[in-house]
């Protein structure tokens, strides 16, 4: 009996463009193991309490660190400018005592010291993007070989743990110093009811010294996450650095009222070298409207989803994604032709990211009227695709469909490819019968439609 692959939740840090790199690496850790990857999609703002909240629900942290042209060479400054969201996620991972894998491109090598504790590979992005097996491919395994022993000895570890953190309990952590706080009772009852508004339990507010209060930091092990005045009252506590290094999830507020602006400084020390991330983060606030609104722009952030690649296909399709054409493609057929156009879809898909096909089953929505959704679609779609056949030309569906599209191609907002799926004689509209088109029955393969299919779009650009 062949033994299942242990699962491993990893988060990923990577560049999403960087498709070659990241599906040549992929391929080493899937047969290593089942990696279950966690990664930030969208255009929302870093969130270093929410990278930090999913790195902590993770087993592992991989990085695949790659620069966009495989034989440049960047400056320094270039260097620093491309690794910026790498750096943070890398400062995080460090934190989080996770184990860390890192493929990177070695030309980062003079801005990436890195501690012994990571696992690094460094690799030549011209030998990754040939194509090819890399000549230190049998390096790269034997690392990841290791890397998944360390993560599954983490694994075990942590189950037999017996405490876990509550995953929805909240603490706000104030200085007890002041006697004159910023952080009154209102404007604490103003946060509390923020988090009650987005489904978060009343927090527990620990106001730190308090030489009444035993074991604070004790109770700080129970918190999921925090939300923490990270201003000089509570810093020079050591309570914010200490917090930092445990690698507890904080929102971090900074009050700048009054000039305290200027001693920023002393919170940025926890974080050299990292110019980006901490500092936008920061939930800086004069009043408390702006205070609870701040907060509530972070909690929506927080709350929303990460996406998870459950297995190895999903994790492979969302890799091939960027190195997908982003063109429409509207596919146009009859439904008696269906299998040869399943056919042709699925090669138009290995190469486009934006496919119609109606009978797909994604491509229009449930219970949207069918005109409406095909009008659409056109609309936005860089190129038709028409597979005629005596069944298309008897289609009434089809032949609207071939209407809309050359009104569209009179306008020179698309372009079209008629495809004669068999040597058989029909009679066609007078408008496509001046139309050049392919054959199939006459070409080396499907493929063929789709390397036409990119020269059109080629020579429109």
């Amino acid at each position: 009996m062949v033994s299942a692959k242990p699962q491993i939740r990893t988060f990923l840090s990577h560049k999403y463009k960087s498709a070659a790199a990241n599906l040549y690496f992929w391929s080493i850790l899937s047969e290593e193991a089942g990696f279950q990857f966690e990664v930030d999609e969208g255009t929302k703002p870093t969130n270093v309490t929410r990278l930090e909240m999913m790195m902590r629900q993770c087993n592992a942290v991989v990085g695949i660190f790659t620069l966009p042209e495989a034989g440049a060479v960047p400056s320094r400054e270039e260097l620093l400018k491309e690794s910026a969201y790498f750096r943070l996620e890398t400062d995080l991972a460090i934190r989080s005592g996770r184990p860390t894998l890192l493929y990177i491109d070695r030309r980062y090598s003079p801005v990436f010291p890195l501690p012994q504790s990571v696992y690094v590979d460094k690799f030549d992005a011209r030998e990754i993007e040939s194509g090819t097996m890399s000549p230190s491919h049998e390096g790269f395994i034997d690392t990841c070989n290791r890397f998944c022993r360390e993560v599954l000895a983490y694994k075990a570890r942590e189950i037999s743990k017996r405490e876990k953190a509550e995953s929805d309990k909240v603490a706000i952590v104030l200085s007890g110093n002041t006697p004159k706080s910023v952080y009154t009772a209102e404007t604490i009852d103003r946060i509390a009811s923020v988090l009650d508004a987005n489904g978060i339990p009343a927090p527990e507010v620990l106001r730190f010294p308090d030489a009444k209060d035993r074991f604070q930091l004790s109770r700080l092990d129970a918190a999921s996450w925090v939300i923490a005045d990270v201003g000089p009252e509570l810093f020079r506590t050591g309570l914010v650095g200490y917090m930092h290094g445990r690698f507890i999830p904080m929102m971090r507020l900074f009050y700048e009222g009054d000039g305290a602006a200027d001693i920023i400084g002393e919170h940025r020390c926890l974080h050299v070298g990292i110019e980006k991330g901490y500092d936008s983060d920061l939930v800086r606030w004069k009043n408390i409207d702006e205070l609870v609104q701040r907060v509530e722009e972070r909690l929506k952030v927080i709350q929303s989803p990460p996406t998870l690649m459950s297995n190895a296909e999903v994790a492979r399709r969302y890799f091939n994604k960027a190195a997908l054409r982003k063109e429409a493609v509207f596919l146009s057929y009859s439904g008696a032709d269906q299998d040869i156009a399943d056919q042709i879809s699925e090669a138009l898909k290995a190469r486009f990211q934006d496919v119609f096909n109606y009978r797909d089953g994604e491509s229009i929505r449930p219970g949207q009227p069918w005109l409406q959704e095909i009008d659409s679609s056109l609309k936005r779609a860089m190129i038709g695709v028409l597979l005629l056949s005596p069944r298309y030309i008897a289609s009434k569906n089809c032949q609207e469909e071939a209407r809309i599209m050359n009104a569209l191609l009179n306008q020179n907002k698309i372009k079209m490819l008629p495809v004669k799926l068999k040597d058989e004689t029909f009679e066609s509209p007078t408008w496509l019968a001046d139309k050049q088109y392919m054959n199939l029955a006459r070409l080396p393969s499907i493929g063929a439609i789709v390397d036409k299919i990119v020269n059109i779009l080629d020579e429109a650009a």
